[in-house]
């Protein structure tokens, strides 16, 4: 996917050139943190969060925004983030299990109007890259029992995945 192309897929779900504070989850190299820098107010924070150092120091800076790498599995180590705008989660939902439980986990990292953005592949159905998967119903079900209104905010052609990707923002 383009830079360009990722941009587009979750402008939708931010309030663009907003000032905030994010996490990126499972950032790998960064394509949807820049796309999300691109998209964020000068002097915004990103936190960008993978157990990969490398693919961490493959990020390129976004004038403006303050991009911070942390190695750190996600789901597992303990991260101490507090009052964040939005939490980002492009294709790493699908290697949490439990995705209830890692949900109300992060809920505390959120402030009260926050948002959660998500891209994943549209698909229940697992495989070796996408061990969890979670199709766009299925994000509905899941979420709107935590109390999410959920809402498709783009689609995308993936070259995995017949069905696709989806982006969707998530807020109480």
């Amino acid at each position: 996917m383009t830079l360009q192309k990722a941009i587009e897929l979750i402008k939708p779900g931010i309030i663009v050139g907003q000032k905030a504070v994010w996490a990126d989850l499972g950032s790998g190299d960064g394509l949807f943190t820049r796309a999300l820098a691109a998209l964020l107010g000068e002097g915004s924070v990103i936190y960008a969060v993978d157990t990969n150092r490398h693919s961490l120091q493959k990020i390129a800076a976004v004038k403006g925004v303050d991009i911070k790498t942390i190695v750190a599995n996600f789901e597992n180590d303990e991260l101490s983030f507090v009052q964040l705008n939005g939490l980002l989660m492009a294709n790493s939902l699908h290697y949490v299990k439990d995705k209830v439980s890692f949900i109300k986990r992060v809920e505390s990292w959120l402030m009260k109007d926050a948002s959660l953005l998500l891209v994943e592949y549209d698909t229940d159905t697992a495989n070796r890259w996408v061990p969890y998967p979670m199709s766009y119903a299925t994000c509905v079900e899941i979420f709107s029992g935590l109390g999410y209104a959920v809402h498709k905010i783009g689609t995308e052609i993936s070259l995995y995945n017949r069905q696709g990707i989806f982006a969707a923002k998530l807020h109480h």
